[in-house]
């Protein structure tokens, strides 16, 4: 599958020289102990020039280095790499679904007797009964008030 920064030819991606080899180098992965990531920064000159790279690109390092921890959690990349891939209207209504739910732990998820994969949010499912109630209740010829 390609990733994000295979679809940005002007992107971040086509100013690193020699970034696809150092992504798929013998030795590099997930699970690879620091021995082998210190035998590709010296052997490949790149990579260096790479993390500058990247570091001068990124507005706000914290964030880069939030994004390193999340990609060393098991199965992450992959939860990233398809939600990059899916469509732009199903990937909107996961963010607008994950943005309204404020407690990530109350999130549930089952799967139903047809396969699909049912979320609920306790704040998900009291901000849809306010916009039920409005859009049920709504005058058409009064206008909205400010809020």
């Amino acid at each position: 599958m390609p990733s994000a920064l295979d679809r940005e030819p002007d992107g971040l991606a086509s100013k690193i020289v020699g970034w696809r080899d150092m992504r798929t180098a013998k030795g590099v992965g997930m699970g690879d102990s620091d021995n082998n990531s210190e035998q590709i920064r010296t052997k490949n000159p790149q990579y260096s020039k790479t993390v500058q790279l990247i570091l001068a690109e990124c507005e706000d390092s914290s964030r880069l280095l939030e994004l390193y921890y999340f990609s060393r959690e098991p199965g992450m990349l992959e939860v990233i790499r398809t939600l990059i891939a899916m469509p732009e209207p199903t990937r909107a209504s996961i963010e607008a679904f994950l943005t309204m739910s404020h407690e990530p732990a109350a999130i549930a998820a089952v799967w139903d007797a047809a396969g699909r994969l049912i979320l609920s949010s306790p704040q998900v499912g009291q901000a849809m009964a306010i916009l039920r109630h409005c859009a049920a209740n709504e005058d058409a010829e009064t206008p909205t008030l400010p809020n």
